[in-house]
């Protein structure tokens, strides 16, 4: 999981050197109870944007609980003074922020792709505490599951006829000019239709 702030500082984007950025760096990460490489930073004009990203692990003892961490920078980033405050170790408290442009708040993770068998594995375990409700999602589910099993079916029959189709449009053209050619038999020769082949019987040794 992520938290994210955005803090809007007075001054000029210079005065913002990598040794400033690892400050801010490592006084999120003391505050957060993260390690260091844990935050990032970004220094951008306008007049100061200083963004921040803090990524604190899901399995975290209850000091460090993404929650816990959310809560703790509310409160030492409640305003621009409080945040003000919060960077006056830094670069001897010369750093002065204006506004908060972004409060703290939590990244939330990308949703994970959609899943059939985990869908009905949660309709299922859904019905087992929801009574009614369940038994309705279920439906729900079922019936999605059996309309995309039809969709599949319905073009592979689809497929498989058309296949059919163009075979026999082969079939019947081998056939006109198998007869075409035993109608223009030369003289002496005798020959016979086999399905689609003609063979050829010689009446002279």
């Amino acid at each position: 999981m992520a938290l994210v702030v955005k803090l809007i500082a007075s001054g000029d984007i210079a005065d913002y050197t990598p040794t400033i950025e690892a400050a801010i760096a490592q006084n999120f990460a003391i505050a957060a109870g993260v390690p260091f490489d844990s935050v990032q930073v970004n220094v951008a004009s306008a007049s100061v944007a200083i963004s921040v990203i803090i990524m604190v692990p899901e399995d975290g003892t209850s000091a460090k609980n993404v929650s816990n961490v959310h809560s703790k920078f509310v409160r030492l980033l409640g305003t621009p003074h409080d945040a003000t405050q919060f960077f006056s170790s830094i670069a001897d408290g010369s750093i002065s922020i204006t506004s908060i442009d972004e409060p703290p708040h939590v990244l939330a993770p990308p949703s994970p792709p959609f899943s059939l068998a985990k869908s009905l594995s949660l309709a299922i375990d859904t019905s087992a505490h929801a009574g009614t409700g369940g038994a309705a999602v279920i439906g729900i589910v079922a019936g999605v599951a059996v309309f995309i099993i039809c969709a599949i079916a319905v073009i592979l029959i689809r497929k498989k006829r058309m296949a059919t189709m163009r075979f026999l449009q082969v079939e019947r053209k081998v056939r006109s000019v198998s007869i075409a050619t035993l109608n223009a038999k030369p003289a002496g020769m005798e020959t016979k239709l086999v399905g689609p082949r003609i063979e050829v019987l010689s009446d002279q040794i």
